[in-house]
């Protein structure tokens, strides 16, 4: 970006932080408010563009104090200054980068030229927020999945039956199944987990709701009724009640287990419930975990990818499982 724009882009920044009280800024609050957005330059460089500007627009200032205090005139009418902070545009690109296939299509249409003047503001940049957005990274764990394309037709659908609070009408196609059923329902709320979109939603009388994948749904079709929520039905509490885990009996069970110290490690950072408690076990090189947790398969998948470094103790129809579960894959690998 050449001298000249650059400067512009300054005034504009000094023009947006100038205050509408008698209280008012100094060139010193002004230039590090300036270093924060992208600007290094010097108190003398403040000073000399305050002057201009006061030349051109109503801008007060106390000349008799020191330091000096600039603001606005309370009679000037306001200016649109339509200037991205640096800040905002940051905001904006973090949205853009992993949360832009959440929003409604018909949004993110309407933030698509703001989406382009973050970058725009960014590329400007050398360093702060311009720099950050090159440092920092979100991954989730595991293999990297190439995810199921979602017809746009049935997102915007749900999108908008969401938004409008109406029933939605809609083909699906359940896991390993090639016939496709027609269903009325009331869509309660959309999660998204590892890259996947999940539909909440009561189905006919039921009250409890059920789980519908996007990428399994071949049309949709918003109706006009309007959506009946059952009674106490809390789309967090819902999640947190372990239904995108995949109940499996009960909802929680009383988890004890050996782990050796090298697996046990992250439990010391991040607790898998509340309650857990983790000490040292009699075996030497192992501890103990006892933790109320969802009966899911989730819990399942999570022991099993220890291996060797993971023994379940209670309660007893887990570790019967995992036993079996075990006996299982050692047939398929040392059977023949």
């Amino acid at each position: 970006m050449g001298d000249g724009r650059d400067t512009l882009r300054r005034y504009l920044v000094l023009l947006r932080h100038l205050p509408r009280k008698r209280t008012g800024i100094t060139a010193s609050q002004l230039r590090d408010k300036l270093a924060n957005e992208g600007f290094e330059v010097t108190l003398r460089t403040v000073q000399r563009d305050l002057e201009k500007l006061s030349a051109v627009f109503r801008i007060c200032s106390d000349e008799g104090s020191k330091p000096r205090y600039w603001w606005w005139d309370e009679n000037a009418p306001r200016l649109d200054i339509p200037q991205m902070t640096p800040a905002e545009a940051l905001a904006f690109h973090v949205l853009a980068a992993y949360l832009g296939h959440v929003l409604p299509p018909q949004i993110t249409k309407d933030l698509a030229g703001y989406f382009q003047e973050a970058e725009r503001v960014l590329d400007a940049l050398d360093a702060g927020p311009g720099a950050w957005r090159h440092k920092v990274r979100v991954l989730a764990r595991g293999p990297r999945f190439l995810l199921p394309e979602v017809e746009e037709s049935v997102r915007e659908a749900v999108h908008e039956a969401l938004l409008r609070r109406r029933r939605l009408r809609f083909s699906y196609r359940k896991r390993m199944r090639e016939e496709w059923r027609m269903h009325e329902a009331d869509p309660l709320g959309l999660v998204v987990r590892d890259g996947l979109f999940y539909l909440v939603a009561r189905v006919g009388d039921h009250e409890h709701p059920a789980l519908f994948v996007l990428h399994r749904i071949g049309e949709a079709e918003v109706l006009p009724d309007p959506v009946c929520v059952p009674e106490g039905f809390d789309l967090d509490a819902f999640i947190a009640a372990g239904e995108l885990d995949f109940v499996v009996k009960t909802k929680h069970l009383r988890l004890e287990a050996l782990f050796t110290k090298e697996a046990a490690f992250h439990l010391t950072e991040r607790q898998l419930a509340p309650d857990q408690k983790l000490i040292p076990a009699r075996r030497r090189g192992w501890m103990r975990l006892r933790a109320t947790v969802p009966d899911t398969m989730e819990l399942r998948w999570w022991l099993l990818g220890f291996g060797d470094q993971v023994e379940v103790l209670r309660p007893k129809s887990l570790r019967q499982e995992i036993a079996e579960t075990v006996l299982g894959m050692a047939e398929l690998y040392v059977g023949e």
